[in-house]
This record gives structure tokens, C-alpha cells and sequence, in this order.
């Protein structure tokens, strides 16, 4: 990292904003655990954001709803697939995909980020293989 976006994120990191700005995160967090267990006929228990008002306060917030999605999530699995909670770098075959997927998903989209906002100076020694670009296309569509 380079040193202007250390400085940035330290400044961030003390603003007004922050507490705002993790409600947000956490609010889309939930929604969408929310849409994918009601997709499934699972219900989730929703929380009220609103009323917090520490950083705190969000992520205990944010950790026990996380624990109830994996709980339902782990529900949705067959039986014969041992998942007891969401534990990265686990050796249950469930934790292992969800590694390999959230490894994935996560390069793409900071590729796409640094990509988006290159503009020769910052990531100018950064070379972006173009493998990243069509990964997750359509192969029966062109490019």
C-alpha cells in the first residue's frame, strides 16, 4: 500500500462518518443475507441499525446477525455435509468452497477496482494480467 492510502484510511478511520458509513455496509450485509435465506423459505430475524450509535454497537450488531445467517445457511445444506458455523480456513468441505469462492470474488472485484480508478499514477508499476477480465463471463456469449 501506498503511503497517500494509509493516511486516507487513518483519517477515515477517525471522521464523523465512519459510524455512518458501517451502518450502510452492514445494512446491504444483511439485506442481502435476508433475500438469500428468503429465497430458500428460511426467515431472518431484522435488526435495528438505526438505534446504534457506537462502532461498537454496529458490529456487535453485524456479529449476531452473522451468526444467525450461517446458522440458517448451514441448514440449507444436506445433512451429510458437516457444517457447523462459518470458519475460514476450516477442513469441512462447505467452509473450503466458500474459501475458494470468497478468494475469488474478492480478487475480481478489487481488480475491477484498481482498474477503475488507474490512472497511471498511483498503480502505475501495477501490471493487471487480463485473465481477471473474463473470468467469470458468459463462455457462450462473446466477449
Amino acid at each position: 500500500m501506498n503511503a497517500l492510502w494509509i493516511t486516507r484510511m487513518c483519517v477515515y478511520k477517525n471522521s464523523a462518518y465512519r459510524i455512518q458509513t458501517a451502518r450502510q455496509l452492514i445494512a446491504v450485509k444483511i439485506y442481502r443475507q435476508r433475500a438469500l435465506l428468503a429465497a430458500y423459505k428460511k426467515k431472518f430475524r431484522e435488526s435495528d441499525l438505526i438505534k446504534t450509535c457506537t462502532l461498537r454497537d454496529v458490529l456487535l450488531l453485524e456479529a449476531r446477525a452473522a451468526k444467525i445467517y450461517w446458522r440458517e445457511f448451514g441448514a440449507l445444506l444436506l445433512p451429510s455435509t458437516p457444517f457447523l458455523a462459518r470458519s475460514p480456513r476450516a477442513h469441512d468441505i462447505a467452509n473450503r468452497l466458500l474459501d475458494i469462492g470468497y478468494r475469488y470474488y474478492m480478487e475480481l472485484q478489487v481488480l475491477k477496482f484498481i482498474k477503475a480508478v488507474n490512472h497511471g499514477e498511483v498503480y502505475k508499476p501495477l501490471s493487471l494480467p487480463t485473465r481477471h477480465d473474463t473470468r467469470c463471463s458468459n463462455p457462450l456469449t462473446p466477449a
